[in-house]
């Protein structure tokens, strides 16, 4: 367990800024897209919206930007 714990917090470390892009900006870039695109599927927009806030998240990593700290 101890090693699970471990393995999770040296994760969550390195690939914060990746998983916030991912969840928060994604759900908000999702958000728009399904607002302004009402005639597509609700599906592919999410998957779209999603895709860019993972990128976002990749791209605040690359840059070491910080919004978290």
């Amino acid at each position: 367990m101890q090693r699970l714990n471990n393995f999770f917090k040296d994760h969550l470390s390195k690939w914060a800024l990746v998983w916030f892009g991912f969840l928060f900006w994604g759900s908000i870039f999702s958000a728009f897209l399904i607002l302004f695109f009402q005639n597509i599927d609700n599906n592919f927009l999410y998957a779209i919206g999603y895709f860019f806030g993972f990128l976002f998240g990749i791209i605040s990593k690359i840059n070491k930007w910080s919004w978290i700290n």
